[in-house]
């Protein structure tokens, strides 16, 4: 277990190399039952139109991969808190 890791607050961040996630919402009073529930959201600032377009054809695969990333953290954490 990462102590680190196990209480985050509202504002905090995490690395992942170049890219950095902030922590905008917390609610572990919200835990029910030993399950998790991890929500992303993305937010990109592209300024030109032509980047804009290029990021039309990437969109269902950043979510299919998201959404296969997440459910992976989901069983690694409930698998962590059961034991």
């Amino acid at each position: 277990m990462l102590e680190e890791f196990q209480h985050p607050q509202v504002g905090d961040t995490i690395g992942f190399g170049a890219n950095t996630m902030r922590i905008e919402r917390a609610e572990p009073e919200h835990q029910h039952g030993g399950t998790t529930r991890l929500i992303s959201r993305n937010r990109f600032r592209i300024p030109t139109l032509a980047g804009r377009l290029s990021m039309l054809p990437m969109e269902p695969a950043s979510l299919v991969m998201e959404r296969r990333m997440l459910a992976g953290i989901r069983e690694r954490t409930e698998r962590l808190a059961a034991s």
